[in-house]
């Protein structure tokens, strides 16, 4: 029964949204009151706060409504472009000036001083809040703050600043038009904008999800109750432009439209978030020509992300995977001694890249990190102490490792160990003249790419297997002849991109500096952090 229950609920959600359409073709609009709601909205149910009165009223929209959403779903990516360029700009600040702890603290003290001002004296400012009856609210007194006004009143702008924000954006969401004035929702929605603004990416824990849907719906409030005759459902305003605040910053269409439908419980909602989702994402992305505030703090921080997508310039120009390749790698052979190891950990100073384990004849059998190398040199189980010279028989470690497994070595506490530290454990020249069976613990056949294959298949094959490194081989003898990871894969590409844009007299845009790529240029890979 359950199952059938589940495989059924995609058709309810689809029978609705036909409901939907058929209605805002033919459908005057409603003051919302159950009798008077189409049948597919009767289907919903209400979200609100406990206790709040109107269970039986949904938000409503008709067919002219669409035009206006769109609208405000410009409006929303405009504003959340305005906040991703200003926020990178400030983020770029701190990096330059506010350097260390105490300047940091300094910091956090001044906002906190600066936004608790701001919340307590904003609703003292004649015109900018007003006195609401209680008695005309949905929903309990205890969601609402007196502040100066009268018995049985409540100040509707304090309300706003001083609620918690999940109370807030439902009082926002569910109330009706009386419950707050346009100028108080405008007041707030700013006041939170301008606060979240400076204290994101403050050294404060702190999140902009919630506050930018508080944002988006004090403002699509606002230009609602701001319409005159009560043209608009204040209600349905306020969740669409929640929901157009939130995506012109993070900039994303389907996640964001199913996260608001099952948030508010209302699955008629779909297309008008849909269309506030596009909109808002193409306003956003067309202001600054910016990405969403996630991948521009990629960006600022340098980590190298991979898109979905491969870039165009691998689709367009023949580049292939040599062209995009690293040739700064270090091999190993299945048995080393320990000198031998020693010295190849010193000379290829690198943590996120394996060490390459190669045959006799130079071909790849495996890799290893250079976290686990160091750890099955470190204790002394790992050591071949029956083995004193060349040439060793493989029967002889086979012996020596009968009974050892990874469980009998901690590969974490090793992971940061530094080259003086080795040098200091290893001082004993008997010790590092012993044998190492590196085979026993290598990963085997480790995912490897022509030298001649394109890049973009090189990307995609990187991208899909979630890898940290790949090793490029030669195609005849498959023997490497260099490495890619996401820094050397995402600099090659665009070193391209600027070479073609070059070629065509255009600039091209996205910089080493803007990339967040500014450090990492003018250091050597082997002293950079590559993942």
């Amino acid at each position: 029964m359950l199952t059938l229950c589940v495989s059924l609920r995609p058709l309810y959600h689809i029978a609705v949204v036909i409901f939907e359409y058929l209605y805002a073709i033919i459908g005057k609009g409603t003051d919302g009151e159950i009798d008077q709601v189409p049948f597919a909205q009767r289907l919903e149910k209400f979200n609100g706060l406990e206790g709040q009165k109107g269970e039986n009223s949904v938000p409503t929209f008709a067919f002219y409504d669409y035009f206006v959403i769109a609208v405000l779903g410009v409006c929303g990516g405009l504003l959340g472009a305005c906040f991703v360029e200003a926020s990178k700009q400030l983020t770029r600040f701190r990096q330059r000036y506010i350097t260390n702890w105490f300047k940091k603290f300094i910091e956090i003290v001044i906002l906190a001083i600066f936004a608790s001002t701001l919340f307590a004296w904003l609703p003292k400012v004649p015109g900018l809040s007003t006195c609401q009856l209680l008695d005309a609210a949905r929903a309990e007194p205890q969601y609402f703050i007196q502040f100066n006004c009268g018995d049985n009143e409540y100040n509707d702008l304090a309300t706003l600043l001083r609620m918690p924000l999940p109370a807030a954006i439902n009082l926002l969401f569910w109330e009706d038009i009386a419950a707050f004035s346009a100028m108080s929702c405008f007041i707030a929605g700013l006041t939170y904008w301008i606060v979240l603004l400076v204290t994101f990416g403050a050294s404060v824990a702190m999140g902009i999800f919630v506050p930018l849907l508080y944002i988006g719906a004090a403002f699509g409030r606002a230009f609602a109750v701001a319409m005159p005759g009560r043209l608009f459902d204040v209600r349905t305003y306020a969740i669409v432009g929640a929901t157009a605040s939130l995506n012109g910053v993070v900039r994303v269409l389907m996640s964001l439209t199913v996260i608001i439908m099952e948030t508010t419980n209302l699955a008629t909602f779909v297309s008008p978030l849909m269309i506030t989702c596009l909109f808002s994402k193409w306003a956003g992305s067309a202001l600054f020509k910016r990405e969403g505030i996630y991948d521009e703090i990629l960006h600022l921080r340098g980590i190298p992300f991979m898109e979905a997508e491969p870039p165009e310039i691998t689709k367009g120009e023949v580049i292939r995977a040599a062209d995009i390749m690293s040739d700064e790698f270090q091999t190993l052979s299945p048995v080393m001694r320990i000198a031998d190891i020693l010295l190849a950990l010193q000379q290829f100073n690198v943590s996120q890249l394996d060490f390459i384990v190669t045959d006799k004849n130079g071909r790849i059998v495996g890799s290893i990190s250079r976290a686990a190398l160091i750890t099955i040199i470190w204790d002394k189980k790992a050591w071949s102490q029956n083995v004193d010279e060349e040439p060793f028989s493989e029967s002889q470690f086979q012996q020596a490792y009968s009974e050892l497994s990874y469980d009998d070595f901690d590969f974490e506490r090793l992971e940061n160990t530094t080259n003086q530290e080795l040098s200091e454990h290893f001082e004993n020249e008997e010790d590092c003249q012993q044998y190492v069976n590196i085979a026993h613990f290598m990963t085997l056949a480790p995912i490897t790419f022509t030298a001649n294959g394109s890049a973009e298949r090189a990307y995609e094959l990187f991208r899909t297997h979630g890898l940290r490194q790949l090793i490029v081989v030669d195609e005849d003898e498959g023997k490497p002849v260099g490495v890619m990871t996401r820094y050397v894969i995402l600099k090659a590409l665009e070193r391209e991109e600027e070479k073609a844009a070059a070629a065509q007299g255009n600039p091209h845009t996205n910089s080493s500096e803007e990339m967040g790529f500014e450090q990492e240029q003018e250091t050597p890979i082997g002293d950079s952090v590559i993942s």
